[in-house]
């Protein structure tokens, strides 16, 4: 894994330093790097392991840190993208959290649309933030005591929370299909690419405040269906 962490690294070096220097030789060096095979991390909860889950968020000693957690969760979201929103990018009347820069860049930030249950967990966030973090709250709806003002990481012992960060993206990818939301409308929900001669027919904002939404709701409601959320 680290070797080929390394070699994704030097690949991506090189490609970038040939885009400035054409003379550079085409071919990259990775090309010729025969890469040590790679399981992909199966870490998901399903519904049956909510429960327990559930009543580990609520014995940690942090407010912001639970509703973190539990908001990663019914987002789907990357961590990192998630750590770094601003009070300036909830909007509560449309009912979406902007996330302006998530993986792959300015180019590819997008709105998430908010259910019932994550306008609650943002609340309780930052009602919480404020009490512990007032200076810090007034910028960040995740602050913490950290020199930028907002969480900088998400881990938590596995002991005491068994499942964190990307975990819990695949957990709601996981929970989604049992709820019946179609592969594309979760796609969309993720901010992933849709491959295929039919994604240049499909305008994610055009399906935001309705479709996309619903499908938001359904996911949070069936999240919650035996969490006693």
């Amino acid at each position: 894994m680290q070797a080929n962490s390394v070699m994704r690294t030097l690949r991506a070096i090189y490609n970038h330093a040939r885009k400035r220097d054409r003379s550079l030789p085409a071919n990259n060096p990775t090309d010729a790097v025969d890469w040590n095979p790679e399981k992909r991390r199966n870490t998901a909860m399903g519904q049956p392991d909510l429960p327990a889950w559930f009543a580990q968020l609520e014995k940690l000693d942090n407010p912001v840190r639970r509703e973190f957690h539990l908001f990663n969760l019914l987002s789907g979201s990357r961590p990192a993208a998630l750590r770094n929103s601003r009070l300036e990018h909830l909007d509560l009347r449309r009912r979406v959290l902007h996330l302006r820069n998530p993986k792959g860049g300015a180019k590819r930030a997008f709105d998430i649309p908010l259910s019932r249950q994550m306008i609650l967990c943002l609340i309780r966030a930052m009602r919480a933030g404020r009490k512990m973090f007032p200076v810090q709250s007034l910028q960040w709806i995740f602050p913490a005591d950290s020199k930028a003002g907002n969480m900088h990481e998400q881990k938590e012992p596995r002991k005491r929370l068994s499942k964190w960060g990307n975990d819990l993206r695949q957990s709601y990818r996981t929970v989604a299909v049992t709820a019946g939301v179609s592969e594309i409308d979760c796609r969309l929900l993720m901010n992933h690419a849709i491959q295929g001669v039919n994604a240049g027919y499909i305008t994610r904002h055009k399906l935001l405040e309705d479709h996309l939404r619903q499908q938001q709701q359904t996911i949070s409601d069936t999240i919650f269906e035996h969490c006693n959320g």
